[in-house]
C-alpha cells in the first residue's frame, strides 16, 4: 500500500514544474517535435495520437519512478540487482585475469588495489595515489573489467531469452504501447525489446515481418535502436560510471524505457504511417531459440559477448586515435582566432579555396601533371616570400597557395559534381568562425581548440533544450556531439573522465 498522501503528491509535483529547468525542457519536448515535424515527409498527416500517448506514457512513467513510493523502490532494487550482476561479472574476472580483473580488498588471489597499496605506499606521486584510490591502472580498468562485463550480460541476456523471460517482458511493453498509441504489433515488439537488447537483435523478434512492413514502421524501428542502449553494454557503462553515482543502474534503465515511447513520438512525425501496417492489432513475439538448452544458450551468448567487446575495443582504439589526428589538424587551426589578424587570415585563406573552386567550375579542373607541377611553385613561393618579406607574410602567401592547390587536387580527374557542396561547407564554415568570434572573442592564449570544443558550441541550444543548466550545457552537448560523431562509448568514457576530474577538484562539477 503506497503511503504517499495526495498532498504531498501535489507538492512533490508543484516543485517539480516551478523548477526553471523543468519549465525549460518540456519545452525543449515542444521544439524537438517541431523540428522533427518540420523535416516531416507528409507535414499534413500530422499522428496527434501517437505524439499524445507518447509524451503522456513519458510522463506517467516518470511519475511512477520519481514521485511513486513503489515505484521508487522497485527501481532502487533494480538498480541492486545489477550492482550485484557486476560483482558476479568480477568474479569471473578475477579467475581468468587475477588481480588485474578486481578492484575489490581482502580477495585471493590478491586484488590490484590491495597490490597498489603495497607498492605505492610511500610514494608521494599523484598518479600512484590515485591508482591506490581507485585499485586501478589507467587503461587495465578499462580493459579487464569494463569489457568482461560485456560478455557476462550478453551470455546473461541469452539465457533469459532461452527461458522465456525477455519476451514475457518485452510483450507488457509491447500491449501497452500498441493499445495507446495505435501502432502495430511489429514495431512495437520491436521498440520494446530495444529497451533490453541492441539495434541488430531487436528485429530478430519480427523477423517475418519485416519484408513487408511499411516505410513508417521501418522509420520507427530504426529510431527504436537509435534511442536505446544495448543490454550486453549497459553493464558496462554502469560500471565506468557508478563511482560517481551510486544508482546509476537505475537511471539508465528508466531512460532506456522512457526512450520507447519517445522513439515514435520522432518516428512517426517525421514518417508518418500512410499504409494499412499487416500487424496492427496483432501481437505475437516469435523469437527463434536456436540453443539445446541453457548451457549452450550462455555459451552462444559469451560468444556474441567477446566478439562484442572486442568490436568495441578495436573501434575506440581507432576512433580515440582518428579524434586526435583530428584535434592536431583542428588545435593549429585554432591559432588563426587569437587575434583579429588571425581571423583576417583565416578569411584569406577561405576566399582563396572559394576561387579555386570557382575557377573550376568556369574552366574544369586541370590535368593531374598540372597538378603536381605546382606544388613545388608554392613550396618555392613560400620559401622566397619569408626571406624577403618576413615570417608571417610568407606564412600567409604559403596557405594561400595549399588553399588554392587542395580543391585543384581532389578533384583533377575532371570531375567537378562537388563544387557546390564544397562551395557551401566552405562558406558556412567561414560564416560560423565569424560569427564566434564576433560573439565570444578571441580564443585565449591557453585555450586549445579541438572537435570536442567545436562539438559542444554546435549542440549548446540541444543541451539547453533539454533542460541542461546554462553552464554546463558546452560539457553535455559535447558529449552529444562525441555519441552523434565518434560512438556512444566514447561519449560514456569521457563523461567518466569529466567526472574524475570533477571529483578532484579539476574542473566544474555538473549538476
Amino acid at each position: 500500500m503506497c503511503s504517499f498522501s495526495p498532498e504531498y503528491e501535489f507538492l512533490a509535483i508543484f516543485v517539480t514544474l516551478a523548477r526553471m529547468q523543468n519549465w525549460i525542457s518540456a519545452s525543449g519536448i515542444v521544439v524537438f517535435t517541431i523540428a522533427a515535424w518540420i523535416i516531416s515527409e507528409d507535414r499534413k498527416s500530422f499522428p496527434w495520437r501517437v505524439v499524445i500517448w507518447g509524451l503522456l506514457l513519458q510522463f506517467i512513467f516518470g511519475f511512477l519512478v520519481l514521485y511513486w513510493e513503489p515505484g521508487t523502490r522497485f527501481f532502487l532494487k533494480l538498480n541492486d540487482v545489477f550492482n550485484a550482476l557486476l560483482e558476479f561479472s568480477k568474479q569471473g574476472a578475477q579467475f581468468v585475469f587475477g588481480a588485474l580483473g578486481s578492484t575489490g580488498e581482502g580477495n585471493t588471489p590478491i586484488s590490484m588495489k590491495e597490490y597498489l597499496t603495497r607498492l605505492g605506499a610511500e610514494s608521494r606521486d599523484p598518479v600512484i595515489q590515485t591508482a591506490i584510490r581507485t585499485g586501478t591502472v589507467p587503461g587495465v580498468f578499462f580493459a579487464f573489467q569494463v569489457l568482461v562485463t560485456i560478455i557476462f550480460f550478453s551470455a546473461l541476456l541469452s539465457v533469459l531469452y532461452y527461458l522465456g523471460v525477455m519476451q514475457k517482458v518485452v510483450l507488457l511493453f509491447a500491449k501497452i504501447m500498441a493499445k495507446t498509441m495505435n501502432i502495430s504489433g511489429a514495431e512495437s515488439l520491436s521498440n520494446s525489446a530495444n529497451i533490453f537488447v541492441g539495434q541488430t537483435e531487436a528485429p530478430l523478434c519480427v523477423r517475418p515481418f519485416i519484408e513487408r512492413m511499411t516505410r513508417s514502421e521501418l522509420m520507427a524501428i530504426m529510431v527504436g535502436g537509435f534511442a536505446n542502449t544495448a543490454g550486453g553494454v549497459l553493464g558496462a557503462y554502469i560500471l565506468m560510471l557508478i563511482g560517481y553515482f551510486p544508482n546509476i543502474a537505475a537511471h539508465l534503465i528508466s531512460g532506456s524505457v522512457l526512450s520507447a515511447p519517445a522513439a515514435f513520438v520522432i518516428a512517426k512525425v517525421m514518417v508518418p504511417e500512410k499504409e494499412d501496417p499487416l500487424t496492427r492489432g496483432k501481437l505475437k513475439m516469435d523469437v527463434p531459440i536456436e540453443d539445446a538448452n541453457v548451457l549452450d544458450a550462455a555459451a552462444n551468448g559469451t560468444t556474441i559477448g567477446w566478439q562484442l567487446a572486442i568490436n568495441v575495443g578495436a573501434m575506440l582504439i581507432v576512433f580515440i586515435a582518428l579524434l586526435a589526428m583530428v584535434n592536431l589538424g583542428i588545435g593549429w587551426l585554432g591559432t588563426f582566432f587569437r587575434n583579429a589578424n588571425g581571423l583576417v587570415q583565416f578569411n584569406l585563406v577561405a576566399v582563396s579555396v572559394l576561387l579555386s573552386l570557382f575557377a573550376m567550375e568556369k574552366y574544369g579542373a586541370p590535368r593531374d601533371t598540372l597538378v603536381w607541377w605546382s606544388l613545388p611553385a608554392i613550396a618555392a613561393l613560400y620559401i622566397v616570400a619569408q626571406s624577403t618579406m618576413g615570417p608571417d607574410t610568407g606564412r600567409l602567401l604559403g596557405l594561400i597557395g595549399v588553399a588554392v592547390w587542395l580543391p585543384l587536387f581532389f578533384q583533377s580527374d575532371g570531375k567537378t559534381t562537388h563544387g557546390i557542396k564544397a562551395w557551401g561547407t566552405i562558406l558556412a564554415i567561414a560564416i560560423v568562425a565569424d560569427i564566434a568570434y564576433l560573439v565570444f572573442g578571441p580564443l585565449a592564449p591557453d585555450a586549445q581548440l579541438s572537435l570536442q570544443g567545436i562539438l559542444g558550441f554546435l549542440h549548446w541550444p540541444v543541451a539547453f533544450a533539454m533542460g541542461t543548466p546554462a553552464k554546463d550545457c558546452l560539457v553535455v552537448g559535447r558529449l552529444l556531439g562525441e555519441k552523434l560523431v565518434l560512438t556512444e562509448f566514447v561519449a560514456y568514457s569521457d563523461l567518466a573522465a569529466h567526472l574524475g576530474a570533477a571529483a578532484r577538484g579539476e574542473v566544474a562539477r555538473l549538476d
